[in-house]
């Protein structure tokens, strides 16, 4: 009878051992709940390591996302490879979070600088900023590119020219899916948005 409750209580450890990871791994702010339409595509991201909260137990999902915030992500997403933190930047201290991600993403040409050699990291990213930073992502992968019909929204036309193939690219995609017939490319992207939008660009595509 011994044998047989030492026997039950190691298979109990060891079935909670296994549970463990799987509940640490889940994410718990207390700013985003599961009836968000978001709340999936946050814990994607950070189940995958690629965002977290901003301050203890918060997400802010609808958070500005600034430039330094992408391409960090992307980094992290590519295996956050060594590229040093020297970035040629001269807004960018080499002892910032974001600067090794900065100087992976301008060696490897996913994010470009200004003329006047800044980076600007704290600056906030529009939607169609985020798309050329994807859609220069996805160059850089070798990924397949989309061409997505602009003019099927009512603002299509707002699209900077600078945008526009990023922009066709992320409709054509199913990154960018619109608003109320709007893509709003110049609406500051939040955090809840950059979260489903990386999130789809993971998904794989059915066929």
């Amino acid at each position: 009878m011994r044998r047989k409750l030492t026997a039950a209580l190691c298979a109990l450890c060891l079935t909670l051992s296994l549970a463990l990871p799987a509940l640490a791994a889940e994410a718990s702010f207390t700013d985003v709940s599961e009836s968000d339409w978001f709340y999936a595509d946050v814990q994607n991201m950070v189940d995958l390591g690629l965002m977290g909260g901003v301050a203890g137990d918060r997400f802010s999902p609808y958070g500005q996302v600034n430039r330094g915030t992408v391409v960090t992500l992307l980094w992290r997403l590519e295996g956050s490879p060594d590229a040093g933190s020297e970035s040629g930047f001269s807004d960018v201290d080499p002892a910032a979070w974001y600067a090794p991600a900065v100087a992976w993403a301008a060696a490897e040409g996913v994010a470009d600088g200004y003329d006047n050699g800044t980076f600007q990291p704290e600056a906030a990213v529009s939607r169609e900023t985020l798309a050329v930073f994807l859609y220069k992502y996805e160059s850089y992968k070798g990924h397949a590119l989309a061409e997505g019909v602009l003019e099927l929204y009512t603002d299509g036309g707002e699209v900077s020219g600078w945008a526009e193939d990023a922009m066709r690219h992320c409709v054509g995609a199913g990154l960018f899916t619109g608003s109320d017939g709007k893509l709003n490319p110049s609406r500051i992207t939040t955090r809840c948005e950059l979260a489903a939008t990386v999130s789809r660009m993971l998904r794989p595509v059915a066929g």
